[in-house]
């Protein structure tokens, strides 16, 4: 998929993002397209990447959290594990905590899908028209549904490579300091220079290390 493999190909995760949203955007024929992450303890939103047809200047959310107890549509869609489907605003079943949700956001529809990688949701993928109330064939929404699960899936990917990354960094860090620990016997010089190896992994400005003396 487009989607997904734009994510795949693109060093930039947060430009790479924002080409998904609006990939996802064109292939719904939706107006507006927001990705959000899960924080953690799956307590905040953060938006990761928007997409408007028509508003200027979007792109300045990116990076804004907000609490998901707000968002009535989001959280049943975390706790369920199953998209919410809003085809009106004027829809008289519609909860007035639902209506002003969408008023807000200007939309005449909206869908909320689940990003899920495995058992875990790792946050949502939210579709809305500005200009026209939609009908949705099943078919339309299972496919919406199978585009968001592979962006999910690359999401996932680009996680776990960042991980590992991490992790391969931290461990070359310590390495680096074990070694340069053990090529003095002088315990000063031992310490400034496991500690220059510190600075210059961590991109410090400057670290100090105490030695705590009995007297």
């Amino acid at each position: 998929l487009v989607a997904a493999n734009l994510l795949q190909k693109r060093e930039d995760v947060e430009q790479s993002l924002a080409a998904v949203a609006r990939e996802m955007a064109g292939a719904c024929n939706m107006s507006f397209c927001i990705i959000s992450l899960l924080d953690q303890p799956n307590e905040h939103f953060v938006i990761a990447a928007v997409y408007s047809r028509k508003a200027k200047n979007i792109a300045r959310l990116v990076g804004e959290s907000y609490p998901l107890a707000e968002h009535a549509i989001s959280v049943r869609v975390i706790t369920k594990k199953s998209r919410r489907v809003i085809e009106s605003i004027s829809d008289l079943k519609l909860s007035e905590a639902d209506r002003a949700y969408m008023r807000q956001r200007g939309a005449k529809c909206f869908v909320d899908f689940p990003l899920i990688s495995g058992d875990e949701v790792i946050g949502a993928l939210a579709l809305a028209d500005t200009e026209k109330e939609r009908r949705f064939s099943k078919e339309e929404l299972d496919l919406y549904q199978a585009l968001a699960d592979s962006v999910a899936t690359a999401i996932h990917n680009i996680k776990l490579m960042e991980d590992l990354n991490q992790h391969a960094t931290e461990m070359t860090m310590l390495r680096s300091i074990v070694l340069a620990a053990n090529t003095s016997l002088d315990v000063e010089e031992m310490l400034q220079s496991s500690l220059g190896k510190v600075v210059e992994f961590t991109k410090a400005q400057g670290a100090c290390i105490y030695i705590h003396m009995d007297n």
